[in-house]
């Protein structure tokens, strides 16, 4: 318990100072008294006792403003205040009573506020203010001495979702290094790149909406690029029909691939193909019409078919000649049906029947030859006929007896001519002169 004491005794003393005693700017022989209270102002004002240096700084503590850590002197008079990376946090007071001011390093704090070039001292050579939480665009014509001017501000650039953010000058590629300073001013341009399954949706911060996204450096920034998963929704083709044909369109060849993955709300245009012997008659589906090309919006996942039918061509038959028969072959009865339709390349086998009193005489058109069977390739329309003829019977008259006489009858006079050809079934009457 006596060394706890003993403790607490040494820590008190150790910290008085500290706390009792101030810097008084009336008895103070240094500098001028205006500039003394300027200075405390400024130690109060960004609250000095959280500074990194305050106690071994003596900012506020001693009467002896020239020795505080920081402040050069020259002739009885402040002129330069280097106070860099030292934890300043608070607003910037007037400092122009520090009439012969020429150097003011104040970088990388925590300062806030608006830069106000009406608090500082026309005497300023050099101003450094990079990165701080300042903001505004001051007017430094008031400052004429001024020559050195430091003021960068800090970016950061923020993501939400899988993507990058990069800016046009060298600093930025978030991903890895998502903060940088710039120069007072400068305007810095950020793009927002999606990874891949990923869309860009939208800046916040300084910036805001889809576009290109500028900054200008008057203050420190914040931006923020929100990415956002892209939905993807399966496109499925088909084919129907007896007819053939080719369906295409955006990443679908079908043929080979017949479905395909898209993202939300694109547009695949599908195209209909018919092979040469096929017609494309329509789509179903997500499409309809029967226009060969269809487009489909991928809000959800869909379902399109096209339908083909084979080209048909018409086989038209018929007969000539004095004979009789029938033509028969798929869907010809020839009798009574004539004509059909085929779908194309269709083959067609034709067989010509003449009838007990008629002789099959051979093929024209389409088909040739004396064959009773032809076959029809369906590319076009055809026609085809069959000559049919009549049986033919000869006929041969003769005479005996010791008489004489003469037989006469259709083609027949015989006496001269003694035989001749008939159709069947013709009935020959004869004369006996």
């Amino acid at each position: 318990m006596r060394y706890f004491l003993f403790y607490l005794i040494a820590l008190n003393l150790f910290w008085l100072p500290v706390v009792t005693t101030a810097t008084n700017c009336v008895t103070q022989i240094d500098i001028p008294e205006s500039e003394c209270n300027a200075l405390v102002e400024f130690f109060n004002s960004t609250t000095g006792a959280g500074w990194y240096d305050v106690f071994r700084g003596n900012w506020n503590v001693t009467n002896t403003p020239c020795s505080w850590a920081g402040v050069v002197c020259s002739d009885g008079h402040v002129i330069q205040i280097d106070k860099n990376a030292n934890g300043l946090d608070g607003t910037l007071p007037d400092l122009t009573p520090l009439t012969h001011l020429e150097v003011l390093r104040l970088g990388d704090n925590q300062l806030t506020g608006t830069i106000d070039a009406a608090k500082l001292p026309a005497s300023l050579e050099e101003l450094s203010l990079s990165n701080n939480q300042l903001s505004g665009t001051p007017d430094l014509s008031a400052l004429p001495n001024l020559t050195t001017v430091d003021f960068k501000f800090s970016l950061t650039a923020n993501k939400s979702g899988q993507g990058t953010v990069t800016s046009s000058q060298a600093g930025i590629s978030c991903g890895t290094d998502c903060s940088e300073a710039y120069d007072f001013n400068s305007v810095i341009t950020l793009t927002a790149s999606p990874a891949a399954g990923s869309t860009f949706v939208v800046w916040s911060g300084a910036c805001s909406g889809t576009g290109t996204c500028q900054v200008t450096m008057n203050q420190a920034q914040n931006v923020t690029a929100t990415f956002t998963a892209i939905k993807t929704y399966s496109l499925s083709v088909s084919r129907k029909g007896l007819g053939t044909g080719n369906l295409t369109g955006n990443s679908i060849d079908c043929g080979n691939n017949c479905s395909a993955d898209y993202n939300a709300n694109t547009v695949v245009t599908l195209t209909a193909a018919s092979a040469a012997d096929s017609l494309f008659t329509g789509w179903s589906g997500a499409c309809s019409g029967t226009t060969p090309s269809c487009q489909v919006t991928m809000t959800q996942a869909r379902n399109v078919t096209a339908t083909f039918t084979p080209k048909t061509y018409r086989l038209s038959v018929s007969r000539k000649g004095l004979g009789t028969g029938n033509l028969t072959g798929n869907s010809i009865d020839c009798g009574n049906n004539c004509s059909a339709d085929y779908n194309a390349n269709t083959l067609v086998t034709l067989t010509a029947a003449p009838a007990a009193d008629s002789l099959f005489a051979g093929w024209s058109g389409a088909c040739s030859g004396t064959t009773p069977s032809c076959q029809v390739a369906m590319t076009q329309a055809q026609n085809v006929t069959a000559t049919f003829t009549i049986k033919t019977y000869r006929l041969s008259v003769s005479r005996k007896g010791l008489g004489t006489g003469n037989l006469t009858g259709n083609s027949i006079d015989c006496g001269n001519n003694c035989s001749a050809d008939y159709n069947a079934n013709t009935v020959v009457v004869f004369i006996l002169n």
